[in-house]
Order: C-alpha cells, then structure tokens, then sequence
C-alpha cells in the first residue's frame, strides 16, 4: 500500500466522511488521540504490517497508563494519577536510564558522553523549573535522534513518527514506542524502556548544565 491509499485509510479510521484528503505525515500529529481513552480501533492502525503487533502493544501500554486523565495541550498524553515506586525502585530507573542515555551518546559519537560520565550526583529539586531542558539535555536528544535515524527499519509505520512524537511532545517517549522499527540495528536491549517507566510513574530526568547534577522533576509534556 501506497503513502497516499495509507494516510487515506488512517484518515477514515478517525473521519469516516472526510471533506479534505490528507496529503502528508503532518496530517497525523496527535492522531493517536482520536482513538482515547482506551485505544479502541488503533489495533486497525497497524494490521498487517510488520513490527505493527509489538508498536500496538506499547501503544496499548500508553493508553492504559492515561485512559483516566484529561486530554492535556495539542491532545498530549499525560499520566495524572501514576502508580506509586518507591525511592529505591526510581533510583534503580534513574540509573539504567543514565546508563543507556550514555551507551547511546556513545554510540553515537557525541562529545556530550563525557559530560554524562561525569554526573554522579542525584537530585530531587523541591522548585520545578518550567524552563528545566538544559544545553546538556539538548545536547544529548540532538544527538541521539541524528543517531537513530539512521538505524531504522524502512517500514511504512515510519510515516507515523509525528503521530508518535506528538503522544507527549516527546522524541524519547516516541522512539520507545517505535522502538521495533530500530532494535535490530542497535546493540542495545530496549535504552527507551526505563524512560517509559519513568514517564509512567510521573517522572523526567534532566541532566544539569554544571556537569554534576543528575535532576529528578515530576514530568510536564
């Protein structure tokens, strides 16, 4: 199938009469949004392609995380009441998240790997900064998207990533919803599942600008 016959049956899964046919990717910002709260139908989104039964079951994951919150901004995906972890169990995330995020950089052969291996000092800032994406946080998503999409699978599920991307905002929450279509091309198991967690649970990490301080906030899309 086509990327036009595509988009014109992803469209009529949420426009059954629709006055203006979709011509572009763009089209599918937050069209995961049209199947809340519980998913219904997004099995339809995906039928027949391969990677589209592993892709359905982390977007059920997404789905059930948020099936009882309000739609947030731009119909972002936001977790309002998440389970609760214990300090060790989110320590134990935050570390395997740092530890992929590096492996990554790595990989990728950024210069901000260094930085990274040298933030051993975790915090629980009490004031949430709005503005609280470092240059280092930049940096290292920079980085890592430029890395990964070269890594890809080609697969007409790539025509989705916007839709991926805009669940929260968020490359990282995308690429692990995405991850099927990269993993046999990178040697490491899953980096995205313990950022997953995280976000489930209500958290972000950043990494401080002064390269030492590894922030723990409460996630905002």
């Amino acid at each position: 199938m086509d990327k036009v016959a595509l988009l014109e049956k992803w469209q009529k899964l949420v426009d059954p009469n629709p006055t203006k046919p979709w011509t572009d990717k763009e089209n599918l910002l937050g069209y995961f949004s049209n199947f809340r709260p519980n998913g219904d139908r997004v099995d339809e989104v995906f039928k027949d392609h391969l990677f589209g039964n592993q892709i359905l079951l982390r977007l059920q994951s997404i789905y059930e995380a948020t099936k009882h919150a309000k739609i947030g901004q731009f119909g972002y995906f936001l977790v309002e009441d998440p389970p609760k972890i214990s300090n060790n169990e989110l320590l134990e995330l935050v570390h395997k998240y740092v530890k992929n995020v590096q492996e990554l950089t790595k990989l990728a052969g950024e210069p901000v790997y260094k930085i990274i291996k040298k933030l051993t000092n975790i915090n629980f800032p009490q004031e949430h900064d709005q503005n609280e994406e470092s240059d280092v946080d930049t940096e290292i998503i920079e980085g890592v998207y430029d890395y990964l999409i070269y890594k890809r699978t080609e697969s007409p599920l790539l025509l989705l990533r916007d839709g991926y991307y805009s669940i929260a905002n968020d490359f990282f929450l995308a690429f692990w919803v995405s991850w099927p279509l990269y993993e046999s091309n990178v040697p490491i198991v899953d980096p995205f599942e313990p950022y997953f967690e995280l976000w489930k649970h209500g958290y972000q990490v950043n990494f401080d600008d002064n390269e030492r301080d590894i922030n723990i906030r409460p996630y905002l899309s």
